[in-house]
């Protein structure tokens, strides 16, 4: 699953507020251009870069919570023995190229958080995945994650092979997704909604003086990026 939509409110975003940051730069008309006034340039700059970084990683984070309720509701629908499938459970955020391991599921039905994002991947992303995967294989190297996902009989079934314990059997992912997915697609189209958030984060740097400037506004990517943290549950 990849952030395949909603960026149009993400580029509205970014063009408003390039507007605010350089709106005392810029002059109207037919000569419309850049003034002597060099006022804000640097900062606006910093500005969309801070905002790009933040949309970024408030989508991973974003995914990294979809990927992690994805996994608590296909544990306890997936088969188990020795419990060795279900502890091969692991959600990963993928950044075409590297990867960061988030969570991983247990025999018992829990997940575990193991870790997050850096800012240095958050940065170089130009898209971000998160993964959801069972890696269970046998002595003779078989895939037993997908055969028990596409092969296995439900629990109950009169057809062996079939699962032993009530409420698990085959699909145990996809299941679980098929009945999430409206919810998890309403919480992607969330990720363009930074109003509040760039508010929170905005600092005076310079105040204008008089009426054919604005004020010079920085964004602290520090407060930014603070206001997601703990958002992994």
């Amino acid at each position: 699953m990849s952030i395949k939509s909603e960026w149009a409110k993400i580029d509205k975003a970014f063009n408003d507020l390039s507007k605010t940051f350089t709106s005392g730069i810029m002059k109207e008309g037919p000569l419309r251009g850049v003034t002597t006034s060099t006022i804000g340039i640097e900062e606006t700059i910093l500005n969309l870069r801070n905002l790009s970084t933040f949309v970024k990683m408030k989508a991973a984070m974003m995914l990294s919570e979809i990927g992690i309720d994805l996994l608590y509701n296909a544990l306890p629908r997936t088969p188990q023995d020795t419990g060795q499938l279900k502890d091969s459970s692991t959600v990963t955020l993928s950044f075409f190229g590297t990867y960061k391991n988030i969570a991983r599921g247990t025999k018992d039905d829990y997940v575990n958080i193991i870790g997050e994002p850096s800012l240095n991947q958050i940065r170089n992303a130009n898209q971000i995945n998160v993964l959801v995967y069972f890696t269970r294989t046998n002595e003779f190297g078989e895939d037993i994650a997908l055969w028990a996902h596409e092969e296995l009989n439900p629990y109950g079934s009169s057809t062996h092979p079939r699962a032993r314990k009530p409420g698990t059997g085959p699909k145990y992912l996809e299941g679980a997704w098929l009945d999430n997915k409206s919810k998890y697609i309403s919480r992607l189209q969330s990720v363009g909604n930074i109003a509040e958030d760039v508010q929170a984060g905005l600092e005076m740097v310079h105040k204008a003086k008089d009426k054919n400037a604005v004020d010079v506004v920085r964004l602290n990517l520090s407060k930014l990026l603070g206001n997601l943290k703990g958002s992994i549950k």
